[in-house]
């Protein structure tokens, strides 16, 4: 599969060219995403374009907050509609709370107490007394690593 070339907007070059404004702007942006991969995250080509535009005045700062926000609506909005989908399509609706952890837990290892929350419209209490209980029986563990959620659910037995 061909990759597809991805841009990197170049701090280095706007903290150079010596506008105040976009220099101090390219500063705190180099920061921000410095400090996302500092902790394993990857950051996303659609964040990237937005410090651009913020950066070159084109956005505030506003702007790029409401941005975000919608961007990260819809991506919620469209995990919660896959997961009901693919349950759906493979006739996998479990009938318990622990077969439907279970069952996410099979396709987002990575998945923390919240997103399980709100996936499965169940309460976080409800999250963590499940999966104390899973650990318990020695169904799941938990596999810890370094760096912002690098942990992750391994399923040992069914």
């Amino acid at each position: 599969m061909k990759e597809i070339p991805t841009y990197t907007p170049d701090f280095e070059e706007y903290i150079r060219q010596g506008e105040p404004d976009k220099k101090e702007r390219a500063q705190l942006w180099r920061t921000a995403i410095g400090l996302q991969q500092v902790d394993g995250l990857e950051v996303s080509d659609y964040l990237k374009e937005l410090a651009k535009k913020n950066i070159e005045g084109e956005l505030s700062l506003e702007d790029v907050n409401n941005l975000l926000n919608e961007y990260h609506k819809s991506k919620r909005d469209t995990l919660k509609t896959s997961v009901y989908t693919y349950e759906r399509q493979y006739d996998l609706i479990p009938r318990t709370t622990r077969e439907r952890l279970l069952n996410f837990l099979k396709g987002r290892p990575w998945a923390d107490d919240k997103q399980l929350s709100y996936v499965l419209h169940i309460s976080i209490s409800t999250v963590k007394y499940h999966l104390r209980k899973l650990q318990k029986e020695g169904i799941i563990v938990r596999c810890y690593s370094e760096g912002y959620r690098g942990d992750t659910w391994e399923i040992i037995k069914e």
